[in-house]
């Protein structure tokens, strides 16, 4: 949100491509937050830079949100097939995940 100047219209508009998104996948609803990574507006206290947001900050959310158990628990994992990991010295040290 910082890079948008706190825009309400930024946000609406991001808000209601994923929206849209969800809805056009099937995955259950999401709840937005417009959240600033610089300065942590709204992820503890609710920032006055977004008075359009009424909602709670993110971390009040997290803490209080209900989680459901997935009807079909295999449709949420993502198996794991092989873990790459590279020995050369000259690349970052990582590890990938390949899914099948």
């Amino acid at each position: 949100m910082d890079a948008v100047d706190w825009s309400h219209d930024v946000y609406r508009r991001i808000r209601d491509q994923f929206l849209a998104l969800t809805s056009a996948s099937g995955l259950p609803t999401f709840t937005p937050f417009p959240v600033s990574a610089l300065e942590g507006d709204n992820v503890v206290e609710s920032s006055p830079r977004a008075p359009y947001y009424d909602g709670p900050p993110l971390l009040r959310y997290l803490e209080e949100i209900v989680v459901e158990r997935p009807s079909d628990p295999d449709r949420s994992r993502l198996p794991v097939q092989l873990v790459l990991r590279p020995s050369d010295p000259a690349l970052q040290d990582y590890r990938a995940m390949q899914a099948r």
